[in-house]
């Protein structure tokens, strides 16, 4: 935009460099596994017991436009087979049982809890840009109308919980994983 082409080709070859480096490193074969600890151990990854499938890598994947369509496809199913639900996009799929050393707080709150699983908003709402920049408007409509205050979610027959102010957005509520408190 300033005319400096020499910066602009510099930093889109570091961006082609970096998407190569997640597309090589990041995917795991039908999503974009979370992080890596110190130790070398995948987090969000098939391969783990919890904790297999994040919301986050998969959305900003398609906000940042390196999936090819074919993984663009299957990022998307993930959030929509794994993490989507009648209260909105659950952070990770499946919650952890017990705490594992090494990736951080979230595996000590319980299933459902905080970042253990819940539908946090902010996730959410990154879920929707994604939908929208998918071309996936219906998709993004449905999430906003369940997590909206005193939308689809508070709504529900399901939803024994609900217990917030229909005009206060909230931080999260607990996951379908909880096992008293899902959906409050």
């Amino acid at each position: 935009a300033i005319g400096d082409h020499a910066e602009a080709r510099a930093c889109r070859g570091m961006a082609d460099a970096l998407s190569r480096a997640i597309g090589k490193h990041g995917w795991d074969g039908k999503w974009y596994r979370a992080a890596i600890n110190d130790d070398g151990m995948w987090i969000g990854s098939k391969a783990n017991r919890w904790g297999k499938v994040f919301l986050n890598p998969q959305s900003w994947s398609v906000l940042a436009g390196i999936n090819t369509p074919g993984r663009q496809r299957s990022v998307l199913d993930a959030i929509d087979r794994k993490l989507d639900s009648w209260l909105g996009p659950h952070l990770l799929w499946p919650a952890y049982r017990e705490e594992v050393k090494g990736i951080g707080a979230l595996t000590g709150f319980g299933p459902g809890a905080i970042e253990n699983g819940s539908v946090y908003s902010h996730g959410a709402c990154f879920k929707i840009a994604a939908d929208c920049a998918a071309g996936r408007g219906d998709h993004a409509y449905r999430t906003w109308t369940t997590i909206m205050p005193g939308g689809l979610a508070d709504s529900s027959p399901r939803n024994t919980n609900a217990c917030g102010e229909p005009f206060a957005f909230t931080n999260c509520r607990f996951g379908l994983e909880h096992p008293t408190l899902a959906g409050r």
